[in-house]
């Protein structure tokens, strides 16, 4: 029950951040045999990680904790991996974590911040 309410929240916010170009998703590609369709698996931790082109990881958190947002940003013990892929040493992705006792209202309303942002 848990993991079925935490994969509900993320495939919101992923269904979101994935309508934005300038938004790219670091993930591993997990498809199982029962979701073809890429949605969040349950099999999964409910935490996301991601750059914008236009605005720093650092920028993101900042405005986000403005808002009473709780996000996180760095390497999170991924920095090979994330320098192989371009992301800038000092920034580092945007990460966030789920949980089974946040709302879709929680989650609606981290997207409206992150829309509020200049250059989003």
């Amino acid at each position: 029950r848990i993991q079925i309410s935490e994969s509900y929240l993320m495939n919101i916010l992923l269904e979101s951040l994935r309508e934005n170009p300038n938004v790219c998703i670091i993930e591993e590609k997990f498809i199982d045999e029962n979701n073809q369709d890429g949605a969040f698996s349950a099999r999964r931790l409910p935490i996301l990680s991601f750059i914008h082109r236009n605005i720093s990881s650092m920028e993101i958190v900042r405005f986000c904790r403005v808002n009473h947002i709780k996000l996180r940003n760095g390497y999170f013990l991924s920095e090979k991996l994330l320098r192989s892929r371009g992301v800038d040493a000092d920034d580092g992705v945007v990460r966030i974590s789920l949980s089974h006792y946040n709302t879709v209202s929680e989650i609606n309303r981290c997207i409206r911040i992150l829309q509020k942002m200049d250059n989003w």
